[in-house]
């Protein structure tokens, strides 16, 4: 397996959004996205791109060549060696989207005249002694990061602490009742199966979720803009309502270098419907298309149905429940062709909804 990394470095806004039937999202937004919107594109695979804030940041340990060119309208696409490249996940699929589509009326993302700045290819540790260097900034006083005290540290130790609430909040219900049933954290059964669903894809057009929407605007200047994080968490509650009302699941909302997307599956347990999840999942598409168009934003979905891997993946320190397989890739390449707020299905889902 091949990889290509950008790397930004930025301030960024953390947010949950959601809160219908108790269920909440994580939401990561801000500049530091739109900068490896364009640097991740720009590598090759096997190499990785610093944005020139990063490079500000680790420059004295490392070296960079220094980009001479870019132009972001046609690397974000994926093109010669764009992303995509060698590794497809849910979570970055390889849309043909301008990294400049998601921002707001008061956010500069970054465009092609900024690469000028100096993005740079990562070639290695720089000359001098790097690892002293290293070592000094770690030796430093600074606070190191600890486990969150409801989850035990490291060991067989028993999970009497673990709040089945907080659980609920973040997590499928499937791998929380997983959870609650393990004696400690190393006898933890998670599921991991095949399993046919309709996925559907949304990415929202003109929506930053780190606009914090300060200005405002009229002859009275009370008609403040609502800001993007109040904006995402409105969408996310109407999201929810939707597919919620038939049955589906909600599985990530994110902000990358394709825009602002959605991931919501049909067909996950214990939510089971085998025969009419297309259909199910069809009808979602549609409800959050009239969703962005009452909000007057822009919206593109893809459905496809299919099998696919349905489990959890990570480590000791940070695991999540996701969907891997080509129809999860498919539904993303549907979505990138679909109309402004219209809906494209692959022939399975198509057939399923004729019946």
């Amino acid at each position: 397996l091949t990889m290509h990394i950008g790397v930004g470095f930025a301030e960024v806004a953390l947010l949950q959004v959601g809160g219908l039937l108790g269920r909440w999202e994580f939401c990561l937004a801000g500049k530091a996205l739109d900068q490896i919107s364009i640097a991740e594109p720009l590598a090759a695979s096997g190499e990785t791109v610093f944005s020139p804030e990063a490079i500000e940041l680790a420059g004295e340990h490392f070296e960079f060549e220094l980009l001479e060119a870019c132009d972001a309208g046609e690397n974000a696409g994926g093109g010669g060696g764009g992303a995509g490249v060698g590794h497809e996940s849910p979570g970055s699929p390889n849309i043909p989207i301008s990294p400049s589509s998601s921002g707001s009326p008061n956010h500069t993302p970054y465009s092609s005249s900024s690469c000028s700045g100096g993005f740079g290819k990562l070639l290695g540790p720089s000359r001098g002694n790097v690892r002293n260097s290293l070592s000094t900034a770690a030796a430093s006083t600074a606070p190191i990061p600890k486990t969150l005290a409801w989850w035990p540290a490291e060991g067989a130790e028993p999970l009497m602490n673990v709040s089945a609430k907080l659980i609920k909040r973040f997590i499928p219900t499937s791998v929380g009742i997983c959870l609650a049933s393990a004696v400690d954290m190393n006898s933890v059964d998670y599921p991991e199966e095949m399993r046919r669903v309709s996925v559907v894809f949304l990415s929202i057009r003109g929506l930053d979720p780190a606009d914090e929407g300060q200005e405002e605007s009229g002859p009275g200047a009370g008609d403040a803009r609502v800001s993007g994080g109040m904006m995402s968490q409105l969408l996310m509650r109407l999201f929810q309502r939707s597919v919620y009302a038939l049955e589906g699941s909600v599985n990530k909302f994110l902000v990358d270098d394709k825009g602002v997307l959605l991931l919501i599956v049909f067909g996950l347990p214990p939510l089971i419907h085998l025969s009419d999840d297309p259909i199910r999942a069809t009808l979602c598409a549609m409800r959050l298309t009239d969703t962005l168009a009452d909000e007057q934003l822009e919206g593109r979905v893809g459905v496809a149905t299919g099998m696919c891997w349905c489990g959890v993946v990570g480590n000791k320190s940070r695991r999540e429940y996701t969907v891997l397989g080509d129809v999860v890739n498919l539904s993303a390449r549907l979505m990138g062709k679909a109309p402004v707020n219209g809906v494209l299905v692959d022939a399975p889902t198509r057939e399923a909804a004729r019946r």
